[in-house]
């Protein structure tokens, strides 16, 4: 048995669990976090699609912190993932041992955990009043590492190991009926870093960012909202109609003026924008799609070769009966590299 790779991750979360209820497509509002230690590992060598993880993690001073043993799965891929729920915040860990069992064969790995670092900032509305709110943390795969919940000024800060997180989302008990989601991509924490994040009616999903060699951006999402999205397909449900999750009725039609692009803090100049069809098999839908946009934005000539992060901003007026409806959406890639 070969496992290379092994990580630790120490998350010092609060411990909440807040159930908003049903939405009317059956999905379950509920904002969880507690605080956990997960491991992770790669087993090269085929083996059984189930492991005995046994950890044990320590202080500097070689006092034992925590101890349990956990069966885990191996993926296809011979990815392991185990996460131990913890009674309570261990702040003093720095190292721990990981033995692998396997029948009589077992693998013991001394892992090394990650510095800490502090994620922090302010949520507002559109209008910069501050928002009580979630800030969810996903490590990869969608997998929920903990979060923190902002204070009645909006200010939020929590401690995470250093690595990648592909998302950070960021939404209130509304979600669902009156508002969506800010979503951040890409964030490898290596350092403190503030976010100030806004959010409302708009939710601009599955952002991808890539640099071109002419300096411009291609930025590539979904994007979803209330009135198209959430009160559409609740009027249907309603009404029991049969949801195609494909129809574009449930999307909101973007046009490139309603989009603004900045780079750090310098706004983007807009070239093009292309609307196309994102499969949805991944999602158990096969031969659907839903509507998606490619956006293609000139580096603006101040930015110089490193590392930004690019926010997209979404101003969506919409006539309905005579009346506008107003709906905003953000999001942050973070680490863009130019």
């Amino acid at each position: 048995m070969d496992i290379e790779e092994v990580k630790v991750y120490v998350y010092n979360n609060d411990l909440f669990a807040d159930d908003y209820g049903e939405l009317p497509n059956g999905k379950k509002i509920v904002f969880e976090s507690y605080p956990l230690v997960v491991v992770e590992g790669f087993v090269k060598n085929e083996c059984s699609n189930k492991l005995l993880v046994e950890l044990q993690i320590f202080s500097e001073e070689k006092t034992l912190q925590f101890s349990s043993t956990k069966e885990a799965k191996v993926n296809a891929d011979g990815e392991i993932y185990v996460e131990f729920r913890l009674e309570k915040k261990i702040h003093d860990a720095t190292y721990g041992i990981v033995t692998f069992h396997l029948g009589r064969e077992k693998v013991k790995k001394v892992v090394r955990l990650p510095e800490q670092h502090r994620l922090y900032g302010r949520v507002t509305d559109f209008e910069g009043r501050p928002v009580q709110a979630y800030v969810m943390i996903n490590s990869n795969k969608f997998r929920g590492v903990g979060g923190v919940k902002t204070d009645a000024d909006g200010f939020f800060e929590i401690m995470l190991p250093e690595r990648k997180y592909q998302q950070i989302f960021i939404c209130d008990g509304n979600y669902g009926r009156s508002k969506l989601e800010f979503y951040g991509w890409n964030l490898y924490l290596d350092k403190d870093v503030e976010l100030n994040a806004r959010f409302d009616k708009i939710e601009i999903y599955r952002m991808a960012v890539g640099v071109t060699p002419e300096r411009t951006v291609i930025i590539d999402f979904v994007p979803m909202d209330i009135f198209h999205t959430v009160q559409r397909i609740s009027q249907d449900l309603k009404k029991k109609v049969s949801i195609d999750y494909s129809s574009s009725k449930y999307y909101p039609p973007l046009s490139i003026s309603d989009i603004e692009v900045f780079i750090d803090d310098s706004k983007a100049e807009l070239w093009t924008l292309h609307k196309r069809k994102h499969l949805l098999a991944d999602y158990g839908l096969k031969n659907k799609t839903r509507p998606a946009y490619t956006l293609e934005a000139k580096i603006p000539s101040q930015i110089r070769a490193g590392k930004h992060t690019l926010r997209v901003l979404i101003h969506k007026e919409i006539d309905e009966n005579g009346r506008t409806l107003e709906e905003w959406g953000e999001s942050v890639y973070f680490d863009l590299h130019i």
